[in-house]
């Protein structure tokens, strides 16, 4: 009775939890800070459901946390130093040069965007651990999977349709920016290409999953569970296509072929089986590339123009960047500092509220340490999750897929500030927790 209780316990957090992440992508992707709140309200609600009643459960066999002491010490530390910035210590970054003490007694130069940043940071953090404790259990990991992956896939029909039917209509109104460019419920198509590229990931995950995932020799593969998912991943790779978004295509196929590579190459199917997959994956990318990608191939052509703008920019942000190299100038305070440094040739008549590079924005706003330990969490993550793509079949599903996803937004990166939007930074850090329960899916098994 208790074992049943708890196991419907968990499938209600579960629920909850998908339908927050379902929730989260509709209003402009939650770009907005009123959205942020909400958003992250409902999550601590989940939380605090899931805290209060796994302390009556005593014989709860999930993890609470990772076993990794280092990964909640650097993810603290990174909370605390959020904290930091907002104390009256402005006077200790003030060296006299015009308008770097101009801005208030406190390291954050936008210190109520900072508070919303680090709410926003714990929300992160409280997805990634529900994640980690209900994504123990391999069964039901492997139904969120499919979940997130038709949800996700949802989201990429709706923007094939309004860019068909309704003008790439933004939730009913005229949409100002990217008017040809598949971006569906958010603001920018680079995001959204982000977003979708996640759930590519995902389906190509599945479909490799349907295919290898045999316990024993012999076995048939699921085929009507692979012909779905490559259904839907079809589909995602036709939105990403229509977003016209270079990057965002690049980083997804990469991201996405990473994923089934890693599960097929540990599978017990032959290699001939597991080559032939793999190229029959790439050639079915490829055609319909040459079929839908026109709008990117003629976006090609200002690639280097782009490139030089953005090189540009990146030197003028790493400007700002040894400004303040060890403070940084508050969480979510970019747009605020960067006129310190911004001058031609990148353009005075833009609004430069991003760094174009998360990695960069990481210095620039927590400084140098901090936006180290930031990425070393990742990094430290990534190496749990490959060490688990040996635990088995389905722990194997949350590995490469959680390394897939890595891979795809942290290419991405370098050049767009998709990480920064909160429905991707919420999905990405779902599928971390997932990602890292697999290292616990022994116990389970």
């Amino acid at each position: 009775m208790i074992a049943t209780s708890r196991l419907r316990r968990n499938d209600v957090i579960a629920l909850a939890l998908v339908a927050v992440l379902t929730l989260v992508p509709i209003p402009l992707g939650s770009n907005r800070p009123g959205l942020w709140a909400i958003t992250d309200m409902l999550i601590f609600l989940v939380f605090l459901v899931q805290a209060i009643t796994r302390v009556f459960d005593k014989d709860e066999r999930a993890r609470f946390l990772p076993a990794d002491r280092l990964l909640p010490i650097g993810f603290v530390a990174v909370a605390v130093w959020h904290s930091v910035q907002l104390l009256p210590l402005g006077q200790l970054v003030s060296d006299g040069q015009s308008g770097i003490a101009a801005f208030g007694d406190t390291i954050s130069v936008v210190p109520g965007q900072t508070l919303l940043m680090l709410l926003n940071y714990l929300a992160y953090g409280v997805v990634f651990i529900l994640a980690f404790q209900i994504g123990q259990r391999p069964g039901r990991a492997k139904r969120l999977y499919e979940y997130t992956g038709y949800m996700v896939a949802a989201f990429g029909l709706y923007a094939l349709f309004v860019l068909a039917v309704q003008d790439n209509a933004l939730l009913g109104m005229p949409r100002q920016f990217y008017v040809g460019d598949a971006a569906g419920t958010f603001v920018n198509r680079n995001s959204f290409a982000s977003f979708l590229g996640l759930g590519l990931v995902i389906n190509t995950g599945l479909v490799a999953l349907a295919l290898f995932g045999v316990a024993r020799e012999g076995q048939r593969p699921d085929l009507r569970a692979a012909a779905m998912h490559g259904l839907l991943a079809a589909l995602l790779l036709a939105a990403l296509l229509a977003t016209h978004s270079r990057m965002g295509l690049f980083s997804s196929l990469f991201g996405a072929l990473l994923a089934a590579t890693l599960y097929a190459f540990q599978s017990r199917r032959g290699a001939r089986l597991r080559v032939g997959t793999a190229v029959v994956i790439a050639f079915g990318f490829g055609a319909l590339a040459l079929m839908y990608g026109q709008g990117v191939l003629e976006r090609l052509g200002s690639t280097q123009s782009s490139l030089d703008v953005r090189t540009e920019l990146y030197a003028q942000v790493w400007d700002l960047v040894l400004l303040r190299p060890m403070t940084g100038f508050g969480a979510g305070g970019f747009e605020a500092a960067f006129p310190l440094v911004h001058g031609l040739p990148v353009s005075p008549d833009l609004v430069w509220d991003k760094a174009h590079n998360t990695y960069l924005t990481l210095f620039a706003e927590l400084g140098l340490g901090m936006g180290l330990v930031a990425i070393a969490i990742v990094a430290w993550l990534c190496r749990r999750m490959f060490g688990a793509l040996g635990a088995g079949i389905l722990p194997r599903l949350g590995a490469a897929v959680g390394l897939g996803a890595t891979a795809q937004l942290g290419l991405h990166a370098f050049v767009d500030f998709s990480l920064e939007i909160h429905a991707v930074a919420i999905l990405y850090a779902f599928l971390l927790g997932l990602g890292m329960a697999a290292t616990e899916a022994r116990r389970f098994q």
